[in-house]
C-alpha cells in the first residue's frame, strides 16, 4: 500500500477485486491519493509512481487493463514531469 486518502475517495479497482490479481485505488480531485496491491507488487511500484507525481488520472484509465501499468504511470507521471521543466525554464 501507498498513500493516504480520506473516507471520501472514489475506489476504483484495476481487475476484479475477487481476482488473483487486482490493483485498487483512492481518487481525490482526479488524483490517485493511495492504492493498494492484492499480489501485484510490480503494478503497485508504477502506481506510487502516480501517487508521488500527483499526475491527474480518470476511473476509465486506472481500470484499462489492456495499458500495462507500467506505461500508463509513465506516460501519466511523465506528462507532469516535463510540464514541471517548461514551468521552470519559462
Amino acid at each position: 500500500m501507498f498513500g493516504i486518502a480520506s473516507p471520501e475517495a472514489e475506489i476504483v479497482w484495476r481487475g476484479a477485486p475477487a481476482a488473483p490479481r487486482s490493483l485498487a485505488f483512492a481518487l481525490e480531485g482526479g488524483r490517485v491519493r493511495m492504492a493498494v496491491g492484492f499480489n501485484a507488487a510490480a503494478e503497485l511500484r508504477h502506481a506510487r509512481r502516480l501517487i508521488e507525481s500527483a499526475a491527474p488520472a480518470d476511473r476509465a484509465m486506472l481500470q484499462d487493463e489492456s495499458r500495462k501499468m507500467k506505461d500508463l504511470a509513465k506516460d501519466l507521471a511523465g506528462g507532469v514531469a516535463e510540464r514541471k521543466l517548461a514551468v521552470g525554464a519559462a
